[in-house]
């Protein structure tokens, strides 16, 4: 098993695991999904009989994860922005997130109660008479 991890060594991965016990969106939603990122991407470093140890990209810092929670690798497409084809892929990305971050930010912005209660039970009762009519 370990054998066919080598392969991974020194590339650019994400790594999968079971479910933690740190829900990122609670902590800091003003920058999800910016922190599995840094968590679970990075370069492979090593791999040995107990885990996986990356080096985080954005920071440096390195990671550990154990082989017995490891649920897979994805080796990533790296892309070189002096690539001319890569560098247009890079800036539809970049609109592409600009676009989803302006759509996200209209929807927080937007002026909206939330339901109350007795709001709801009242339109239920109007409902059921209307229905029984």
């Amino acid at each position: 098993m370990i054998k066919n991890l080598q392969h991974f060594i020194g590339k650019v991965c994400t790594i999968f695991t079971q479910p933690i016990n740190r829900n990122f969106k609670e902590e800091n939603p003003e920058t999800y999904p910016e922190q599995p990122y840094i968590y679970f991407v990075g370069v492979v470093e090593a791999i040995d009989e107990y885990g996986v140890l990356i080096t985080q990209p954005t920071t440096g810092l390195k990671s550990y994860f154990f082989l017995r929670n490891l649920v897979g690798i994805a080796e990533e497409e790296v892309l070189d922005p002096k690539n001319e084809k890569d560098a247009k892929t890079i800036d539809h990305i970049k609109n592409a997130n600009a676009e989803i971050r302006q759509k996200m930010d209209e929807y927080k912005n937007k002026n909206t109660k939330p339901i109350q209660i007795d709001e709801m039970n009242e339109l239920l009762k109007k409902a059921e008479e209307k229905a029984q009519k």
